[in-house]
């Protein structure tokens, strides 16, 4: 991830020595992470300190899981694209959707189960 992205929040000792990028594995020892649209936290150690990074998804550069050969590369936008990709909920007409999709309808079972003719003899 980019160190350098606004909204990164990570210990000082850290970013002047990853000024640009750095790399953390979440893999075994990580603790609290908690994840939300914008952004992921977590609870890392470093030299047995434990320490809080906060980091915003935009400033992921790459995800990687090679215990199942899977990577992704991620280019940062700019400001152009950013604007470009953001909407406005009111577009969409969420509600108009919902309003046409079907109400659900209560179904007996009693229709699929097998009918005993020796019943009716």
């Amino acid at each position: 991830f980019f160190t350098n992205q606004p909204g990164v929040k990570i210990p000082d000792y850290l970013k002047e020595r990853y000024p640009e990028e750095m790399t953390i594995v979440l893999q075994h020892q990580f603790y609290d992470l908690e994840v939300d649209a914008e952004k992921f936290s977590v609870m890392l150690s470093f030299n047995n300190v434990p320490e809080r990074l906060t980091i915003p998804l935009s400033a992921i550069t790459i995800f990687a899981d090679p215990s199942v050969n899977f990577a992704l590369q991620f280019q940062p936008l700019s400001e152009e694209d950013d604007e470009d990709i953001r909407f406005d909920a009111e577009e969409l007409d969420l509600d108009k959707d919902d309003k046409q999709k079907k109400k659900g309808e209560v179904v007996s079972l009693d229709s699929f189960r097998k009918k005993d003719k020796d019943k009716d003899k």
